[in-house]
C-alpha cells in the first residue's frame, strides 16, 4: 500500500503538470501574433540631419538603428524569469509620415490606393529581390531643408526618393521598376520589387501590407488598395523635410516554452511590464548623432485574458482532482490505521511479555515505529522510483511535492503505530470485552463514551461549518487591492497561482467523516429493534449475533469511514468520467471543424455523395439530439479557423 501511494503521489503532480503544459501550449498557439506578442507604438521626433553637402546620406541599418537595438535588448535582459526566457529579441520598424494617396494608372484595376512609407532594418533578411535593386542609402534633401523645416514647393524639381515594394503591389498598380510617381510632397522612384521568403512569418502580421497588397472594395469608389513602400534600411525615417516618424516595436512570446507552473508569475511580470511607460532612450544620455533621442513607449498585449482563462481552468481541474483525491486519501489513512492495529494484534504476545518485564510505552512505541519505518520507507522509495521511470522527465516544480508526499506515505504507518502504542493501546494486549468488567472498567468506558460524544459532536459541527462557509463565500476568495497598478499585478499574481482551495478540497472528506459518525451513532437503533424481535424466537444464533453487534461491535469509525468514502469515490468517479467523456466528444464536434460545415435535420444520401465528391470532402451523416426544424429546412454553419487543424477532419 505504501508503494502504491508513493507512486501515485509522485506521478500525480507530474501528470497534472504535463496536462496543463499541453493545454497552455494549445491555447497560446491558437492566438494570433498580434494577440500574443508584447508590442508598443510611439510617435517620436522627426529625424535630424545627417551627412554633409546637398545630399542627405546615412549609414547602414546596423549603425543607424544601433541605439534602438541596444535599448530593446537591455529591456529584455532586465526582465525576470520566466518572462525573460520566453521573450525573443525585440523587433521594430518605422512608419514615415502618414499614408499618402497615389495617382492612379489608367491601365490599373485599382481605383485609389494609399502608400505607407516604411523603414525596416530586417527587410533584406525577410524578402528576396525579384527585379531591380535596393534603394540607395541617400536622400535628395539638403541639410538646410532639414534644419529649417522648409518644404519644397514643387516635388517634381527634387531628385526622386527610391523605394521597393512587393511584386504583387507593383503589378496591381502598373508601376514598373525605374518609373517615378509624385506622392504628396515627395517624388518617388520604384527601384525594385520583392517577394516575401515566408508570407506566414509572424513578422508580417506586425507589418501590415509588407508582404502582400491589400485590396478593399467600396461600392461608391471602386477597389481601394493599400501597400507599404520601403525606404533604404538605414534611412533614419526621412521622406521629406519634417516628415513624422512612428515606431512600431514588439517582443515575440515563444508560447511553446511557457510551462504551466509559470503562468502566474508570467502574467504578473507581463502586467508589471505593461503597467506604465518604459524609458528606453533618454534624451539626457542620447548622443548628438543618435537617430532616436527620445523613446518612451508603453507596451501592451492581449494575452492577459487568455492567461487568466487558462489559470481558471487549471484551478478548476486541480480543485476537482483535489476533491476526488480527498476520498482515496481518507481511505488510505483509514487502511493505514487498520494495518497498524493489525500489526499490534500480531505482536500481542511479545508486547504483553515486554510490558510485564518492565518495558515502558515509549520503548514499545519506538520499537514498533522503527519496524514500521523499516517496512514503509523502502516501499516508498520503490514507489517513487517506479513513478520516475514511468513519467519522465519530471517538471522541476512537481518533484518536491511528490517526494514529500512519498516520504510521508512511508512514515505514516510508523507514526500511527507509535501513537497507538503511546496512547495505551500497546501497553496491555490482553483480549478483553468492552461491555464486561468491574466498576473501574465501567467508569473508564463511561469516560471514553463521553469523550466520544464530544468528538463526534465536534466532527459534525466542523463539517457543518465548512459546508456553510463554502456555500457562503463560493469556491474561491477575492482579494481587494486599492491601487490600480497594484491591483493589476496582484490580481494576476493571485489568479495565476493554479493552487487548490483547501476548504473546497477538505469539505467532502469532512462530510464523509460526519456521515460515518452519524452512521455509527444511528446503527444501534435498528439493531436493538432487531434484538428485541429475535429475543422471543427459539433460535439462539441470530439473537447472539445481533446482541453481540450491539454490546461489543467489531467495527468502528475507521472501517466505516473507509467503506463510506470508498463507495462515494467510486460513485463520483463513475459519474464524472461519463460526464467528461460525453462533454469532450460534444465539444470536439462543436468547437473543431473544417472551414465549411453543414448540419440540419434532413441530410440525404444524395447530399452526402455530393459533398464527398467535392475535393477535400470527407463528410458522413451524424445524428445529434436537438430541436428539429420544418421539413426541408437546412441550417448552414460556416466557420473559418486560422489555426491548423493538426490532421483532424470533421464535417
Amino acid at each position: 500500500l505504501v508503494a502504491i501511494v508513493s507512486c501515485l503521489a509522485a506521478a500525480g503532480p507530474r501528470v497534472l503538470s504535463d496536462i496543463n503544459a499541453r493545454q497552455l501550449d494549445f491555447v497560446l498557439s491558437d492566438l494570433s501574433v498580434t494577440q500574443r506578442d508584447i508590442r508598443a507604438t510611439e510617435q517620436i521626433e522627426p529625424a535630424s540631419a545627417f551627412g554633409q553637402g546637398s545630399i542627405l546620406t546615412f549609414d547602414g541599418p546596423d549603425v543607424t538603428w544601433a541605439p534602438m537595438r541596444q535599448a530593446l535588448d537591455r529591456l529584455m535582459q532586465s526582465q525576470p524569469d520566466p518572462l525573460r526566457s520566453v521573450l525573443e529579441p525585440g523587433q521594430f520598424y518605422i512608419n514615415v509620415a502618414d499614408p499618402i494617396p497615389g495617382p492612379n494608372d489608367p491601365d490599373s484595376a485599382i481605383a485609389d490606393y494609399d502608400v505607407q512609407f516604411r523603414v525596416d532594418p530586417l527587410l533584406r533578411d525577410l524578402v528576396t529581390l525579384v527585379e531591380g535593386d535596393w534603394p540607395e542609402a541617400s536622400l535628395p534633401i539638403t541639410n538646410e531643408l532639414i534644419d529649417d523645416g522648409v518644404e519644397a514647393t514643387d516635388p517634381a524639381d527634387l531628385p526622386p526618393v527610391e523605394v521597393v515594394m512587393t511584386q504583387e503591389a507593383a503589378e496591381a498598380l502598373v508601376w514598373k521598376v525605374g518609373n517615378e510617381r509624385v506622392l504628396g510632397p515627395a517624388r518617388v522612384r520604384l527601384s525594385g520589387t520583392y517577394v516575401a521568403n515566408d508570407p506566414a512569418d509572424p513578422h508580417w502580421a506586425q507589418s501590415p501590407f509588407g508582404a502582400d497588397f491589400g485590396t478593399f472594395f467600396d461600392g461608391d469608389r471602386g477597389t481601394q488598395g493599400k501597400t507599404a513602400a520601403y525606404l533604404a534600411a538605414g534611412n533614419p525615417g526621412v521622406l521629406f523635410p519634417g516628415s513624422s516618424r512612428e515606431v512600431y516595436t514588439w517582443f515575440t512570446l515563444e508560447a511553446s516554452t511557457v510551462t504551466s507552473d509559470d503562468v502566474g508569475a508570467l502574467s504578473a511580470q507581463i502586467g508589471a511590464l505593461t503597467a506604465a511607460k518604459v524609458t528606453l532612450i533618454d534624451p539626457a544620455t542620447a548622443g548628438p548623432d543618435d537617430t532616436v533621442r527620445t523613446f518612451v513607449p508603453r507596451f501592451g498585449t492581449e494575452i492577459f485574458d487568455t492567461l487568466d482563462d487558462v489559470t481558471g481552468q487549471q484551478r478548476a481541474t486541480a480543485s476537482i482532482l483535489a476533491v476526488i483525491s480527498a476520498g482515496p486519501i481518507g481511505v488510505t489513512l483509514a487502511v493505514f490505521a487498520l494495518g497498524g492495529t493489525l500489526l499490534l494484534h500480531r505482536r500481542r504476545a511479545a508486547l504483553s511479555l515486554a510490558s510485564a518485564r518492565g518495558s515502558s510505552r515509549r520503548q514499545l512505541g519506538v520499537l514498533l515505529g522503527a519496524e514500521a519505518a523499516l517496512i514503509g520507507l523502502p516501499a516508498a522509495a520503490l514507489g517513487y522510483a517506479a513513478a520516475s521511470l514511468l513519467i519522465t522527465p519530471a517538471p522541476s516544480t512537481s518533484v518536491g511535492p511528490g517526494l514529500a508526499v512519498a516520504a510521508a506515505a512511508g512514515l505514516i504507518p510508523a507514526g500511527i503505530i507509535g501513537v497507538s502504542t503511546l496512547s495505551g493501546q500497546g501497553a496491555s494486549m490482553r483480549l478483553t470485552r468492552s461491555d464486561l468488567g468491574g466498576s473501574t472498567r465501567t467508569s473508564n468506558a463511561r469516560r471514553r463514551a463521553r469523550a466520544r460524544v464530544v468528538a463526534d459532536a465536534g466532527i459534525v459541527a466542523v463539517a457543518a461549518l465548512a459546508t456553510w462557509q463554502l456555500f457562503d463565500r463560493g469556491l474561491t476568495g477575492a482579494a481587494v487591492v486599492t491601487s490600480r497598478v497594484t491591483e493589476v499585478t496582484a490580481r494576476r499574481g493571485m489568479e495565476g497561482t493554479a493552487g487548490v482551495d483547501p476548504l473546497f478540497a477538505a469539505t467532502p472528506l469532512l462530510l464523509a467523516l460526519a456521515a460515518a459518525v452519524l452512521t455509527l451513532r444511528l446503527f444501534p437503533v435498528p439493531m436493538r429493534a432487531l434484538v428485541s424481535a429475535l429475543h422471543t424466537r427459539r433460535g439462539m444464533t441470530p439473537f447472539v449475533g445481533a446482541a453481540r453487534s450491539v454490546r461489543d461491535p467489531a467495527g468502528g469509525l475507521v472501517p466505516a469511514l473507509a467503506v463510506i468514502v470508498g463507495v462515494t469515490v467510486i460513485a463520483l468517479s463513475t459519474v464524472l468520467s461519463s460526464t467528461i467523456s460525453a462533454d469532450a466528444e460534444r465539444v470536439a464536434w462543436d468547437a473543431n471543424g473544417t472551414p465549411i460545415r453543414l448540419s440540419g435535420p434532413t441530410i440525404t444520401d444524395d447530399l452526402v455523395e455530393t459533398i464527398q465528391a467535392v475535393p477535400g470532402g470527407r463528410g458522413r451523416p451524424r445524428r445529434t439530439a436537438g430541436p428539429h426544424r420544418q421539413r426541408g429546412e437546412h441550417r448552414h454553419r460556416h466557420r473559418t479557423r486560422s489555426r491548423h487543424l493538426r490532421g483532424q477532419r470533421f464535417l
